[in-house]
């Protein structure tokens, strides 16, 4: 094995420790709210207010995506002791290739990165909403913080934590639109080494639910790039089959709520669908 061999190998490692970590974190039992009273209660709790900076326009001319537009340190999350917290607005594009803006976290740990840089995990988070406030970067706890996202961090990995275009930046939310979320992965991660020049070349992405499709659509989409920092993906319980999906939400109780979000999406993508009319 070369000296070149061992940084991604070391990654790659990492990133399988950390999944299986994240996982079990997951699959512990939470306490859940009692009543939709006490779950709105925790989600003010937990909410973070929506400020100009996520309407960042973007520039009308010389920019591409992956481009930073905007950043800013914020120091308003629940992040675990001497991890560095930034916000960045960056160029991406939708499904079909339309120009868009999109949010991300950048979290990096505590201490001096290693001399190459800090290995990155792009984190694809799970079904948060489809409102522009469902953000997690629009929550204290950055939504799975707690659930497996700070492992990765004290695991020595620097975080680009995704929101997805229309979730923090207005505009519709293409809600499991495997290219869509694979677009805002792929160009988070030239727009977070703008912002924070310790990262390292090195990424890998890791998701879950939508997330897992996101993860899984990169990695489409990486086979055809060559990217050769582009080190791979882990899909964790990916919404590749939407079909058995639907199937499958229909016949489990208190669920209904994802087939309104799912109309959102379709409709986000092809704006002659009218869910009404269904």
């Amino acid at each position: 094995m070369s000296v070149l061999d061992r940084p991604n190998r070391c990654l790659s490692a990492a990133v399988l420790s950390v999944a299986v970590l994240s996982l079990a974190v997951q699959a512990a039992a939470q306490e859940m709210p009692k009543s939709v009273a006490e779950a709105q209660q925790w989600e003010r709790a937990n909410s973070l207010p929506l400020t100009e900076f996520f309407t960042t326009p973007l520039p009308a001319h010389g920019s591409k995506a992956g481009d930073l537009l905007a950043h800013q340190t914020y120091r308003g999350y629940g992040v675990p002791a001497g991890v560095k917290a930034q916000r960045i607005i960056y160029h991406s594009r939708d499904a079909e290739g339309h120009d868009v803006t999109a949010s991300a976290v950048v979290l990096t740990p505590p201490g001096q990165p290693p001399k190459d840089g800090w290995p990155v995990m792009v984190w694809a988070h799970g079904t948060s909403g489809v409102a522009q406030q469902c953000a997690p970067s629009l929550m204290k706890d950055l939504y799975y913080g707690a659930e497996g996202l700070f492992a990765f961090l004290a695991a020595g990995l620097a975080v680009i934590a995704v929101d997805y275009h229309g979730l923090g930046t207005p505009g519709p939310h293409q809600y499991v639109d495997k290219v869509a979320q694979a677009h805002d992965v792929i160009y988070a991660v030239p727009a977070a080494r703008a912002a924070e020049p310790s990262l390292g070349p090195k990424w890998v992405v890791d998701g879950h639910s939508q997330g897992g499709l996101a993860a899984w659509g990169t990695a489409e989409l990486e086979a055809a790039r060559h990217d050769p920092n582009y080190l791979g993906a882990v899909s964790v319980a990916g919404a590749a089959r939407l079909q058995e999906l639907f199937v499958r939400l229909s016949q489990t109780p208190g669920v209904g709520f994802y087939f309104a979000f799912m109309a959102y999406g379709i409709h986000a993508r092809f704006p002659e669908f009218q869910p009404a009319a269904c």
